[in-house]
């Protein structure tokens, strides 16, 4: 039996997926007839957490970004119900069955770190629950938009924790996440919509 269930949740401010994004998403459900494919809207996202976590509600909207609500929502979503977490700019290039017999896996990025673009998890798996209870020790505004997302609920949040509770989480390598098609599960389109004028900045410096 698998540890994580066949579920994909992707996440968008409504039903309507911007048209770019489109053919990833159909993709991403004609590799996975048999499994339950997720769209969560802002809305849905908001009454899902105060439903079944109404004490992080006060924190959920403190956040200065509405990608930050997005990130914790994903951690929350993985660990309440298990399955995989797909950001809408990445696409499919084959069936993700042969991980689901892993705990967590979170996917290694270059020149450093992990992405949150892409998770897997089991049913209240603790490595996201570790996850959810450092929301709150993280939340800090950074003087600049990418600086606070990156540190507070994205990427380097996740890199952060996994770096001090690695158990039970498994790495999806560079080859497997963003390598050549003949072997990556995953191809990636533009996005990044979240990222700001100091990101830019950033990559440039």
């Amino acid at each position: 039996m698998s540890r994580i269930p066949r579920i994909i949740h992707q996440t968008w401010k409504t039903n309507n997926i911007p048209e770019q994004w489109e053919a990833p998403h159909q993709r991403c459900q004609d590799m996975h007839p048999e499994w339950q494919v997720k769209l969560w809207t802002d809305e849905q996202i908001s009454a899902f957490v105060v439903q079944n976590y109404p004490e992080l509600v006060s924190l959920f909207m403190s956040y200065r970004y509405p990608i930050q609500r997005v990130d914790a929502f994903r951690y929350l979503v993985l660990y309440h119900y298990g399955g995989v977490y797909i950001d809408m700019d990445v696409g499919c290039l084959k069936p993700l069955d042969p991980l689901l017999e892993h705990g967590a896996i979170i996917p290694k990025t270059e020149p450093f770190g992990y992405s949150n673009d892409v998770l897997f998890a089991p049913k209240q798996h603790p490595f996201f629950k570790h996850l959810i209870q450092e929301l709150p020790r993280f939340n800090y505004w950074l003087f600049f938009p990418y600086l606070t997302v990156f540190y507070c609920t994205g990427p380097l949040f996740l890199t952060i924790n996994y770096n001090r509770f690695p158990e039970d989480v498994s790495v999806l390598g560079i080859e497997e996440y963003a390598g050549p098609r003949e072997v990556s599960y995953f191809n990636h389109y533009p996005g990044s919509t979240w990222h700001s004028w100091d990101a830019k900045l950033i990559f440039f410096l």
